[in-house]
């Protein structure tokens, strides 16, 4: 497959265009949805992360890149945010083999706060890849962890915050197993505010 590359610097997340994401998903139509998504997203991220960055001695090369995922009981489409922790880990990944082509044999990607932002921003442009228009809420959790509190404002925007000591709960979680797709029910509830703001909007 062919890609246009932009210049773009993995200190900022390139956030995928309608044409691109339109681009990805012909390209990989003939894959089952969640296959799909998977490849849709390593794509993205190999061409926006590693690629830009590797020097022109590794680029001139024609290597290929073998990619393994396995999963570990997670179930997917079952509305636990795997697409999103999926995301977080493959843009880690990508972040962790720039840091193993680009600097001296044992190098690791430095875990602070600042590459965690930017693993989380384009662990972000994965999601939009695979569900549209998400809330960013499920990668940051996967991405920073613990309790996140989420506010949508429409003046202030989008805002996260880490919810400190948060009380002990009990939480039973069930697996359905009916299928659910994050990007259609997404898209049912732009429509609905687009028919009735004022009663969604609240």
């Amino acid at each position: 497959m062919h890609f246009s590359f932009l210049d773009v610097s993995i200190d900022s997340a390139f956030v995928p265009d309608v044409e691109l994401q339109s681009k990805l998903q012909e390209a990989f139509s003939s894959y089952p949805g969640n296959v799909a998504s998977g490849l849709i997203t390593i794509s993205f991220f190999t061409a926006y992360i590693l690629l830009p960055c590797i020097e022109s001695d590794f680029s001139s090369c024609h290597r290929q890149l073998r990619v393994s995922i396995q999963s570990k009981g997670l179930p997917i489409g079952a509305g636990l945010g795997s697409s999103a922790a999926f995301s977080v880990a493959a843009s880690a990944a990508a972040f962790q083999l720039v840091t193993k082509l680009k600097e001296a044999p044992g190098e690791t990607v430095e875990l602070d706060n600042e590459m965690i932002e930017r693993i989380n921003g384009w662990a972000y442009s994965g999601e939009i890849l695979m569900h549209g228009n998400p809330s960013g809420l499920d990668n940051t959790t996967s991405s920073f962890g613990g309790l996140v509190s989420f506010i949508k404002d429409p003046t202030l925007g989008i805002q996260f915050s880490s919810v400190p000591s948060p009380p002990k709960m009990r939480i039973l979680l069930v697996n359905t197993r009916v299928p659910r797709s994050t990007r259609h029910l997404v898209a049912n509830v732009t429509a609905l505010y687009h028919q009735h703001p004022s009663i969604v909007r609240p």
